[in-house]
């Protein structure tokens, strides 16, 4: 449960939830920047531990793609459908970045020494950053700030290209009344 996508699940339930709009919206500009890892789960996605545990691995895979594809949907979801606003920004980033790595090294690598299994590659590296060896952290932590950038175009570009291909039903009559003003 320490995984980053599940805490990353967590703060979107939280915005899900949320009776205030603009404490939502901002948390949802932190969500869609520390997202990063929904996506580089999805272009590859990891599941040998799945198998290598043997406890129902054809579930358990079909719930990481179900999570992981809900991830990114829901933020495109509220963007399309003006539930929620997502305004891009440095700062929202800059939180971003702050969290993940606050989770990473206090979280993460401790637990990871602990009980002495790979959370989050924080004891051996994924396959394209084994060739940077023992410095593959290092590398990892600089290389994140910049990717952060990414799941912002994306939800932008496919919030825009969705409402021109289906538009978004009124909420609370707010198109009756901009009709009439």
């Amino acid at each position: 449960m320490l995984q980053p996508c599940h805490v990353v699940a967590i703060l979107l339930v939280y915005v899900c939830v949320c009776p205030d709009r603009r404490l939502a919206s901002l948390l949802l500009c932190v969500f869609v920047h520390t997202n990063l890892g929904t996506f580089l789960a999805l272009a590859t996605p990891d599941t040998r531990d799945y198998y290598r545990r043997n406890v129902m691995p054809e579930a358990t895979v079909a719930n990481f793609f179900a999570m992981h594809w809900l991830l990114a949907l829901v933020p495109a979801y509220y963007e399309w459908g003006g539930v929620l606003t997502y305004r891009p920004g440095p700062y929202a980033m800059l939180v971003g970045y702050a969290g993940l790595g606050l989770l990473h090294w206090t979280v993460l690598l401790p637990a990871s020494l602990a009980v002495g299994s790979n959370i989050n590659y924080v004891l051996s590296p994924p396959a394209p950053l084994r060739h940077w060896g023992a410095c593959y952290r290092s590398w990892q932590t600089l290389l994140v700030y910049p990717m952060l950038a990414f799941p912002g175009l994306v939800l932008s570009h496919a919030a825009r290209r969705l409402r021109r291909w289906f538009p978004p039903p009124a909420v609370d009559g707010a198109a009756t009344r901009d009709k009439a003003a």
